[in-house]
């Protein structure tokens, strides 16, 4: 517990202190153009929240035109922040693109991509349903290598949900989406935590009437339906990744961070997996009512006050008042569905 509130303390100490330095934007800009005189106004918002340095040229003027085209722009207005073009292709530059090209990925946030992917690959539903195939492919075969093997092939099913989701989400105009997700994942989080774990947080074995001997197949198909049907106890800080993802970075940073979530998701499995050698019921444990209860719940309130962060931060590209309603819809809609009477078992 102590390692998720170190990580929890990190995520919000980027966000109250998004830039430490002053960081420079380079704007090109003309006269009698519209579109400039739209991000003129934005950057003067950005100015006043973040500790930024403006520098402005005007293309009609022989310094500015020969700059502007040495950077290959053809288009005003156009920026350059932190070395990373910004607008000057007729593409609209909105505030959140100047933002997530000012916040940039510091040494910490990787690390804490890789905290949260330990901390979701102890989720106590993975825990539960690798101990179901650990013991049944354990029946069924006598080497070792199948049984990390066929576990492994359960959490690649995941990732392939993980993967296409993250690659969704790196769309401009579906980062409104991820807030949606963002609720109704703190929602289930909730309900799991309310609710007794082994009653409806698990798919009951399920496997032990269509997947009899689990072989490889099996296991990839079983990992890929609990990444679908169970997504919120599969990964459940997979939203602070999306978070990173739309908020800061480039496309490169985004795919580092996301291969060191999935990383951190193997290693706990390891971890675990390995002490489970000197403890064989070591897998059970983690579906204790109360470490369930637990983690659950602290869980669910995080990725909520996330939800509700990265709904402000994106606000200029949705009017916050229309997602409010949105989001105040899908809340009430998702508790109705997952019920926090009965959770909806599939």
């Amino acid at each position: 517990m102590k390692v998720f509130y170190l990580a929890l303390i990190l995520i919000f100490a980027s966000i109250v202190f998004p830039l430490s330095a002053q960081e420079e934007i380079i704007y090109f800009y003309e006269e009698g153009c519209p579109q400039c005189a739209r991000v003129s106004l934005l950057l003067d918002e950005i100015a006043q929240e973040y500790s930024v340095r403006i520098v402005s040229y005007d293309v009609a003027t022989v310094e500015g035109y020969t700059l502007f085209k040495e950077y290959g722009f053809v288009t005003t207005p156009a920026l350059i922040i932190e070395g990373k073009k910004v607008g000057g292709e007729g593409i609209e530059i909105t505030k959140s693109d100047i933002i997530r090209a000012l916040q940039k990925y510091e040494w910490f946030h990787f690390i804490i991509s890789l905290g949260l992917g330990l901390l979701s690959g102890l989720s106590p539903t993975l825990m539960n349903v690798h101990a179901d195939i650990i013991s049944e492919v354990a029946r069924t075969t006598r080497r070792e290598m199948d049984v990390v093997l066929r576990s492994l092939l359960f959490y690649v099913g995941i990732f392939a949900v993980q993967i296409c989701l993250f690659f969704i989400f790196e769309i401009d105009f579906l980062h409104f989406m991820a807030v949606l997700l963002g609720f109704v994942l703190s929602l289930n989080l909730l309900n799991s935590g309310l609710h007794s774990f082994n009653s409806y947080t698990r798919i009951d074995l399920y496997i032990k009437a269509k997947f009899i001997t689990l072989e490889p197949q099996s296991v990839l198909k079983l990992g890929f339906l609990h990444g679908l049907v169970k997504f919120s106890d599969s990964v459940p800080f997979f939203l602070v990744l999306l978070w990173f993802i739309i908020t800061r970075g480039s496309l490169s940073e985004d795919i580092y961070v996301g291969l060191l979530f999935f990383l951190g998701i193997v290693l706990s499995y390891f971890l675990v997996f390995a002490m489970a050698i000197v403890q064989v019921n070591l897998f059970r444990t983690f579906k204790e009512e109360l470490l369930g209860k637990i983690y659950f719940t602290v869980s669910g309130i995080a990725v909520m006050a996330i939800s509700l962060w990265m709904l402000w931060e994106i606000q200029d590209e949705i009017s916050i008042w229309t997602g409010v309603i949105l989001a105040a819809a899908v809340i009430v809609v998702s508790g109705v569905l997952v019920g926090f009477k009965r959770r909806i078992v599939v």
